[in-house]
């Protein structure tokens, strides 16, 4: 080839001949072997001379790829320097399998042309889209796939999927999969992929990639703490994988909100010995950044309730630790989030330890009525200390006082249901009562029980009703009086003497404040009788004091009297003329012109006034008050045995003053037997057969309501 620079030179001082009339003659020689190619090849941007390419790559390694690299000529036209442009055009025209460029190439010498090209990844984006391609195409960048055992190799950058920043593939290789190639974040590679997001994985698109095993194995141990330490420390306040990652005490893998902080006494209380809700040993050193990705530590509302289930079922199947569940209550008594809670969603799970102690007498607390467990309840079978007193044969203590911010933010917590109360009184009246009567504390009970349900009258009416045979009423004027216990349907208000035949009492002075409470549980009340508005006043005449006075005096005294009457062995003096100015009867009987049959006198002794038919000494000697004073006095009815004989009385009373027609008497023996409260069941059939024959109106309509209200009863 020494005759080629010679004709360079010639062909430069040649006036005649120019350069471009031999550009098509093979003048030019190449390091690729003995060949030459024409000027015109020689200046395509493929070929290179070994002046372009210094410090780039060596001339041996491009020929060995078969690009065509012109020797050193003096005379050539220059070239300019290598570009990443010029050498993807040069692969490219080589029509080889571009990821398989590097087969054949010492290591050395690829990587130093590789690390050229990653410092020439400045001008990829001017690239035109076929030299861009091409520099996807060849294998530039290490990568691995992902799995246990792969080792890294030069990969194409089509092929690579680079990390997020932070992450180590070293830490995360063995649970990826086997069918990507992965390479750790670098500016280099990022630059590379510029537009190709899809290969630029995100830590939500590395997650999705992750291939986590269910369960962590013994042998795992070592490794897997790196992949945890990934995910949560670079997903602080950032979305976690919607799967489970973190061990469990079995090595299940779980979601961070299925498990609990081990250091949280609640948890350890509530969860006892399950392994599915706490971290593995193995990896508690992180516990804190378990804490930040979703492993709970507070007590908030809905864990309070997850607590509360747990211990509940543990108590279900047998295995109920009385301090778990003590401790578990001090907290719970004291938790803030109970403030969130309604008490329908933990009413019905025990996991409360109660107050075994029922009452303070321990032959009471032989009648109350055992729990579903013996050692723990749930909230609807406790109650607050205040209420106890109304509900504690059917419900227990609470183990300690609720919190003031409990009672306010679940009000019916502790609270007896109406139809626990009235089973309660059933029992205190119908169990304990029989055997201690009389007993200070049962009466305490008693009327506290009471008043809970004068209190909670509308929703006690249906359950006493049921129970209106019951003897569940002490029915005492004093608690002192011998207790006597009757049923809602025995007690009548205002009946004033009771009634054993018909088996009606009346209501005493302790159960009269609980009326509205009675009446609604099945008792009755008298209906009150009254005198209509312009009934006749008794007599219709006028009696001037002084003398009605004066003369009653005389007569108690026996004094100037001149008239008796003899009825049942009694002597009753009187005067003829105060009877005569009184009652026409007399007035009649004791003129001139009639005597009486069988009115007798001598001039020294009483006209002795004949008494046939008579046979009530309270008769006569009310007709003769009556006759001094206008009025007379009613007989004794303070006790029911006094209603009879006072009624006997009142009756002969209304017969006489009929047979003599003194009306003012017998208007005023209608009010007494009103006022006296004797028409009654036992007696208003009676009372209304001689009232209609004497017609006395008023006692007929009194009689007569009566009967309509004994219907009522029946």
């Amino acid at each position: 080839m020494q005759w080629l620079p010679r004709l360079l030179d010639f062909l430069a001082r040649c006036k005649t001949l120019k350069l471009s009339d031999i550009s098509d003659l093979p003048l030019i020689p190449l390091m690729n072997g003995d060949i030459a190619i024409s000027l015109a090849k020689a200046q395509e941007r493929t070929v290179f001379t070994t002046f372009s390419i210094v410090g780039v790559v060596s001339p041996e390694l491009l020929t060995s790829l078969n690009i065509l690299v012109i020797r050193p000529v003096p005379g050539l036209p220059s070239k300019p320097p290598i570009n990443l442009g010029t050498l993807m055009a040069a692969f490219r025209s080589l029509g080889k399998d571009l990821r398989r460029l590097n087969e054949g190439i010492p290591r050395a010498e690829w990587q130093s042309l590789t690390l050229w090209m990653k410092d020439s990844l400045g001008s990829l984006r001017n690239l035109s889209q076929p030299d861009r391609d091409t520099f996807l195409a060849i294998p530039i960048f290490e990568a691995q796939r992902g799995g246990r055992t792969s080792t890294k190799a030069l990969l194409p950058t089509t092929e690579i999927h680079m990390l997020p920043l932070g992450v180590q593939l070293s830490s995360i290789a063995r649970y990826l999969p086997q069918s990507t190639y992965f390479a750790d974040y670098n500016f280099r590679l990022s630059t590379a992929l510029y537009g190709r997001s899809n290969q630029m994985l995100s830590h939500d698109d590395m997650f999705q990639r992750l291939r986590l095993p269910p369960h962590i194995t013994a042998d795992e141990h070592s490794h897997f703490p790196s992949v945890l330490r990934v995910i949560t420390d670079r997903r602080h306040g950032g979305d976690l994988p919607g799967r489970p990652f973190i061990p469990d005490m079995d090595g299940v893998l779980r979601k961070p909100e299925e498990l609990y902080d081990h250091r949280v006494e609640s948890f350890i209380a509530a969860f006892g010995s399950r392994q599915a809700k706490f971290v593995h040993r193995n990896y508690r050193t992180d516990i804190d950044s378990f804490v930040r990705v979703g492993v709970r530590k507070d007590l908030d509302a809905p864990t309070l309730i997850t607590c509360v289930v747990a211990l509940d079922e543990d108590v279900r199947r047998g295995g109920f630790d009385w301090d778990r569940a003590t401790g578990f209550w001090a907290v719970f008594a004291d938790s803030n989030a109970v403030r969130e809670l309604q008490l329908n969603t933990i009413a019905n799970f025990r996991f409360i330890p109660y107050n075994t102690h029922r009452h303070d007498i321990p032959g009471f607390a032989e009648f109350a009525r055992p729990l579903q467990d013996p050692d723990v309840a749930s909230p609807r079978e406790l109650v607050r200390a205040e209420h106890a007193p109304v509900v504690w044969t059917q419900r227990a203590c609470f183990p300690t006082s609720l919190p003031t911010f409990i009672s306010m933010v679940m009000p019916d917590l502790g609270v007896p249901t109406t139809e626990q109360v009235v089973n309660h009184l059933e029992i205190l009246a119908t169990e304990i009562a029989p055997q201690y009567p009389r007993n200070h504390s049962l009466q305490h009970d008693l009327i506290k029980t009471y008043d809970w349900l004068r209190a909670h009258i509308r929703e006690a009416g249906h359950y006493l009703a049921q129970r209106s045979n019951s003897l569940l009423w002490l029915n005492v004027t004093n608690w002192t009086d011998e207790w006597t216990w009757r049923s809602s349907k025995q007690l009548i208000f205002d009946l004033r003497y009771d009634d054993p035949q018909n088996g009606h009492y009346d209501v005493k002075d302790r159960l009269l404040p609980y009326k509205d409470l009675l009446m609604i549980a099945g008792a009755h009340e008298q209906a009150r009788l009254t005198i209509p508005e312009g009934f006749a006043p008794e007599g219709g005449m006028v009696h001037k004091e002084g003398l009605c006075l004066g003369l009653d005096f005389l007569r108690q005294n026996g004094w100037m009297t001149d008239i008796q009457f003899e009825v049942g062995g009694e002597v009753i003096q009187a005067h003829r003329a105060v009877l005569a100015a009184t009652m026409d009867h007399f007035r009649v009987a004791l003129t001139s012109t009639y005597q009486e049959g069988g009115a007798v006198a001598s001039d020294n002794s009483p006209m002795l006034f004949p008494t046939v038919g008579i046979t009530s000494a309270f008769a006569m000697r009310s007709v003769v008050e009556y006759a001094y004073s206008g009025t007379f006095p009613y007989p004794r009815c303070e006790t029911t045995e006094d209603a009879g004989p006072a009624l006997e009385d009142l009756l002969a009373l209304l017969d006489l003053s009929n047979m003599w027609m003194i009306d003012g008497v017998k208007n005023k023996t209608q009010r007494a037997i009103i006022e006296l409260g004797l028409v009654r069941q036992e007696t208003y059939r009676e009372i209304l057969q001689r009232a209609e024959v004497c017609g006395a109106r008023v006692l007929v309509t009194a009689c007569r309501t009566t009967e309509a209200q004994v219907a009522r009863w029946r």
